[in-house]
């Protein structure tokens, strides 16, 4: 693989590699489930109940927001572009295996 095709890759995992947001999620009682590509999946209020499931769901992703915020500042000053991270909650219930 070439060098350029490597950095790629690394940029597009660099904010979700784990050190950044993971422990902002278990912060606030989230449980990590996967990375995707350039995306994690994470959940709250299982399997333990937690009541505030919502709120602590909404605040991980506000600090995650400041971490990318930080990692675009860090783009601008390599010359690279910035990225914008979409992110999503749902406070349906849901089955969650193993328990």
């Amino acid at each position: 693989m070439s060098q350029e095709k490597i950095e790629v890759v690394r940029l597009s995992t660099e904010p979700h590699n784990g050190e950044d947001m993971v422990p902002i999620i278990r912060e606030h009682s989230g449980y990590w489930d996967k990375f995707l590509g350039d995306g994690i999946m994470y959940f709250f209020g299982a399997p333990y109940d937690n009541p505030n499931h919502a709120f602590d769901a909404v605040i991980s992703v506000l600090q995650m927001q400041e971490v990318m915020v930080q990692f675009n500042k860090s783009l601008t000053e390599r010359n690279l572009p910035t990225r914008m991270i979409p992110w999503a909650t749902n406070s349906r219930k849901s089955i969650v295996w193993p328990p």
